[in-house]
């Protein structure tokens, strides 16, 4: 196991740590010197060999905890949030050193994590959990791009949400009318009736923005005439926030061209990337 805070021993040095499940084994001291220098290397340790907990950073120490966890080749590991006390550059580098663990030693693993890059980046199979049951179970691909509900598309990513009403239904999609204007997308389970409410979602990234995408590769898509009411700048890509009457929503995309606040432009969103998510029922009597 490799846990979330380490679990180092203090008084033992990162040798002595890494050696420890072997000696509970009752391994012999040559193979303990040989899997334990092995060790060190694939984890880029051998300098910090002699040196204790409190003198590693805490890069360095996940290292050790990882090391620990893998030196008796146990055939399944479960990891316990154990990069979430990681700033976010030490935290994305570790996240692509133990990919390349698992894959080139073969360990099985259970991964508990909040954060969803990590799941996204890591897992072959991820499961959503909600309120103690699981929610989904899938490839990454499957949960971002084919969510089973809403709280599953609103958990893993970001996706935007206008709440409206079932105007017309068919065996296979569903016309809601919403502050927006009308959206049309797959018929989903659990959205069955006119009039019922839903909630409408749709990710920042699949959205395109007047002549900067162009249309959908189908040519289906839900049109919007919105405001720009202001933009954040990331770097490799800007979130344009997008106003239309009282709703707001977000549009993702690259730096390479810019829009400016307070212009008017067109939003367009794929017919096969909308979500119509059924909403609970309001027992409220309000």
């Amino acid at each position: 196991m490799v846990f979330q805070s380490y679990a180092l021993w203090p008084h033992m040095n990162v040798f002595d740590n890494i050696a420890y499940p072997l000696r509970n084994l009752g391994t012999s001291k040559a193979d303990i010197t040989d899997k334990v220098q092995k060790a060190l290397e694939r984890m880029g340790l051998a300098k910090q060999v002699r040196a204790f907990p409190g003198q590693l950073s805490g890069g360095q120490q996940q290292r050790v905890a990882l090391a620990r966890a893998l030196v008796s080749e146990n055939p399944i590991i479960l990891f316990d949030e154990p990069l979430s006390n990681l700033d976010a550059k030490v935290r994305a580098r570790l996240r692509i050193e133990l990919a390349d663990l698992q894959q080139s030693l073969g360990f099985a693993s259970i991964y508990v994590t909040h954060d969803q890059a990590e799941a996204l980046a890591l897992a072959d199979r991820i499961a959503v959990m909600e309120v103690g049951r699981i929610a989904q179970i899938g490839t990454p691909e499957d949960i971002y791009d084919r969510p089973a509900s809403r709280y599953v598309a609103d958990f893993i990513g970001s996706a935007n949400e206008v709440k409206g009403k079932v105007k017309d239904l068919s065996a296979t999609q569903c016309t809601v009318e919403t502050a927006l204007g009308l959206f049309t997308g797959p018929r989903l389970a659990g959205v069955d009736a006119q009039g019922q409410n839903v909630a409408v979602m749709f990710r920042p990234e699949h959205c395109s923005i007047d002549e900067l995408d162009g249309t959908s590769p189908n040519g289906i898509t839900n049109s919007l005439s919105v405001e720009i009411a202001h933009q954040v700048f990331q770097g490799a890509i800007v979130e344009y926030v997008m106003q239309s009457a009282s709703v707001r929503f977000i549009v993702s995309r690259n730096g390479t061209k810019r829009l400016t606040s307070g212009q008017q432009c067109h939003v367009a969103i794929p017919h096969y990337k909308t979500m119509i998510f059924p909403l609970p029922l309001d027992h409220s009597g309000a």
